[in-house]
This record gives C-alpha cells, sequence and structure tokens, in this order.
C-alpha cells in the first residue's frame, strides 16, 4: 500500500506505516474520508478478506484522547445504545479502528428523501434521543461526561469564540468596544438561563452528519465530546441543523413527540420546554457560526460558506418569532444576520 498517495501530515504517514506494519500483508489499501470540523483523520482501510473498517487517528498519539472516545463509547454501549463497535485499539499510534457504518449519513435522506422517508428516520432520530435521555437519567452508572456541563463558563467561551472567529474573524467587523460590549452581554443572557437548566446527558453533535444509517438503523458517532446540558440540547442541534433545513411543521410535530416522552422527568409545561428550546437553539446556532467563522477563516476551508448562510435564517426565524430571546434583538440582526448575507451575496 502506498502511503504517500494519501494526503495526511508526515507525522501520521509515520504512525500509519507503523500500523500497516502490525496488519502485514492483510491490509491491502487505504482511502480517506472527509471529516466534519475536526483534528482527526479518518481513513477507510481495505483487507484482502474484502472487509473494511475505519482508522481514526488523532492528531497526536501522546494526549490519549482515544481513551475519552472509548470511555463516552463503553458507557453509551452500555446502555444499550447504537454506536459503532471497536475492533482494534492501537494506543501507542493514537489509532482506533472502528466498525466501517458506509456512506449514509442522516443529510443524505434530508437531501434525497420523499417526505414521508424524511419524516419515518426523523422520528427514529428523536426516539434515539429520548432513549439517551431516559436511559442515562435512569442509570447509575456514570463516564467522563457527567464531570463536564453546559455551564456558564462552558456557554459563554462559545459566545466569545463567535464574536472572535464570526464577527470579528469572518465578518471583519471592526465593532467599537461599547457595542461589542452589548453584543456580548445579549449573548450571555441566554448563557445564563440555559446554565441554570435540569441538566441530562447530551451527545453535543446529535445532528445530520453524526448519525448514520447501517442496516436500516441509525448509529450514532462523534460523540467523544458528551456532557451535562439541557434536554433540549441534541433536540435542537437536530432539529435547527446547520447542514440540513426541515419544514416547520415536522420540527413542532418532532418538538412534541419528544416533550411527550420526557416530560414526566424535565418536569416542565410545554410552553417552558418550548421556550428552553428556542434559547438553546439560538445559542447552539451562534455556537455554530464560530465554528465556521474559524473553519472557513483560520483554516480555510470553504466547506461550511452554505451552512453558514442556513444558520443565519435559523438566528433571523428565531428572533422573529421570539424577539424575548434577547435584550436587543436588533443588535443580533445589525451585526450577524443582515452583513452575513450582504456577504454572501457579494462573494
Amino acid at each position: 500500500m502506498d502511503l504517500d498517495l494519501l494526503s495526511v501530515s508526515p507525522e501520521l504517514r509515520t504512525r500509519l506505516r507503523a500500523l500497516c506494519h502490525e496488519y502485514g500483508h492483510n491490509l491491502a489499501g487505504a482511502e480517506k474520508l472527509v471529516g466534519d470540523a475536526s483534528t482527526r483523520v479518518f481513513l477507510r482501510l481495505f483487507f484482502n478478506s474484502d472487509e473494511s473498517s475505519i482508522a481514526m487517528c488523532y492528531p497526536d498519539s501522546s494526549i490519549s484522547e482515544d481513551i475519552l472516545f472509548m470511555e463516552v463509547h463503553g458507557y453509551l454501549r452500555g446502555l444499550g445504545l447504537p454506536v459503532p463497535e471497536i475492533r482494534k485499539h492501537f494506543k501507542n499510534l493514537g489509532i482506533l479502528i472502528l466498525e466501517d457504518l458506509g456512506d449514509l449519513l442522516l443529510e443524505n435522506i434530508v437531501q434525497n428523501a420523499d417526505e414521508s422517508t424524511i419524516r419515518l428516520w426523523y422520528s427514529k432520530a428523536v426516539e434515539l434521543a429520548i432513549s439517551m435521555i431516559r436511559t442515562s437519567d435512569a442509570s447509575p452508572k456514570r463516564c467522563v461526561a457527567h464531570s463536564l456541563a453546559f455551564d456558564f463558563k462552558k456557554l459563554s467561551f462559545e459566545m466569545n469564540f463567535f464574536i472572535e472567529h464570526f464577527v470579528n474573524g469572518f465578518l471583519k467587523s471592526n465593532l467599537k468596544q461599547s457595542v461589542e460590549s452589548e453584543l456580548r452581554t445579549n449573548l450571555y443572557s441566554v448563557c445564563e438561563i440555559l446554565a441554570e437548566e435540569q441538566r441530562f446527558f447530551a451527545h453535543r453533535d446529535y445532528h445530520s452528519r453524526n448519525l448514520m444509517i447501517n442496516d436500516e438503523r441509525l448509529v450514532m458517532i462523534d460523540f467523544q465530546d458528551a456532557r451535562m446540558g439541557p434536554a433540549q440540547y441534541d433536540l435542537a442541534s437536530m432539529l435547527r441543523d446547520s447542514y440540513v433545513f426541515l419544514d416547520d411543521e415536522l420540527i413542532d410535530f418532532l418538538i412534541d413527540e419528544f416533550y411527550q416522552a420526557t416530560h414526566d422527568i424535565l418536569r416542565q409545561s410545554p410552553e417552558r420546554f418550548r421556550s428552553v428550546f428556542d434559547l438553546m437553539s439560538f445559542q447552539r446556532n451562534i455556537k455554530a457560526l464560530g465554528t465556521f467563522g474559524y473553519q472557513t477563516n483560520v483554516i480555510g476551508t470553504g466547506r461550511y460558506v452554505s451552512s453558514i448562510s442556513r444558520t443565519t435564517s435559523y438566528i433571523q426565524r428565531n428572533l422573529s418569532r421570539n424577539p424575548h430571546l434577547v435584550a436587543n434583538p436588533d443588535i443580533i440582526m445589525n451585526l450577524v444576520v443582515y452583513p452575513s448575507k450582504m456577504l454572501l451575496a457579494d462573494s
């Protein structure tokens, strides 16, 4: 296998040569896969037996990030939740070999399927989110995610990241200190409310690119950053997804489906549940813009431009329907939504 054909760093190529030595002549080839906004590199490994696996390669074999993945993986698997099988762990190489789930994402269903098929798969995704909430809440088992939370410090960090990398970076806004301070105050007010919410286990990136369809079942991936947060966190990630657009009628149906299945442990009125969902959606969308700004302006990828447009549209609609979300919705519109639309229209 010619590793020089793979577009990877020299350091990773050295580790992959060691991996090839471990497998010997059983390994027939490899191809690099497109990952989402991650520092990890994913390869599909082909074996002479006609089987394949996924190699998840961490950027630094000395940091032991793979251990965190394995801990959360073991926790979810212990709850009976669908995650890919870990086939081998090359700890010294910082490489995990995972079950190959294929290439079909929930995102592809939205792009290519009819309305009834989309509803079917999103109902399954909501059922899985419900199962994750209920089984984790009822279980005495714990993992590293239970020591982490979407507290004010974490939520406000994401807002500051957004200001740095989207407002100042991507949009190249030169805000006066007083204006930036007012923007931050409005964003922090959302964080303060969400930080006080009852906390449940959250996948953290529960969206259409992290839900794979394999053998007519949904399988979760990219769950290693799980932490405790509002019950609406994963629901907002999925239904206000920066990568796909869902019909409002379907979104309302799925929100109600989730609420009816969890209201006994949430102890919230339907109105309060929806209010927190809207707040969580706003924070998630703002956080996503920070990521897209960083990926576009710092990393230099153009992959997320269409996602920026979709995400600012979510924010605009949310503020239009819920102007009380922040004290001054106009500042979000004038500093985020309108400049984004103008910039993307000119590009």
